[in-house]
């Protein structure tokens, strides 16, 4: 952020996470009006930064992506798109929990437009 104070930037995108405002579960559509409740190391530190990003007097825009999906994906959602492309029908309709999922591209996409909108600081 120092380094941001110090060199003209149009605006600071910092990508964080949905964790670091609904930890790894809510039971309702997450607002900006619901208060932070991180769980994990990471999702405590994707906060702290963004509270330092806040602080900064930086112009910034901070998305929080759920979980994101696409070519390369890792970890559980690579697990689930394996699943998904099996031959065979699958019994989702048994479950009842619920994941929200974006697209790799849609998320660029609208990174890419951010750099074009005009924002409002926070």
């Amino acid at each position: 952020m120092k380094a941001c104070r110090h060199h003209p930037i149009k605006r600071l995108i910092f990508t964080s996470s949905i964790g670091a405002q609904a930890g790894s579960a809510a039971d309702h559509v997450v607002t900006e009006a619901d208060g932070p409740r991180p769980i994990t190391a990471y999702d405590c530190a994707k906060l702290a930064a963004e509270e330092e990003i806040r602080l900064s007097g930086v112009p910034f825009t901070i998305p929080r992506p759920v979980i994101v999906y696409g070519l390369g994906a890792k970890a559980n959602i690579a697990l689930i798109m394996r699943i998904a492309a099996l031959p065979v029908p699958l019994p989702f309709g048994a479950f009842e929990n619920r994941r929200s999922l974006l697209a790799i591209d849609n998320l660029m996409a609208i990174i890419l437009c951010m750099d074009v909108v005009t924002y409002a600081p926070h």
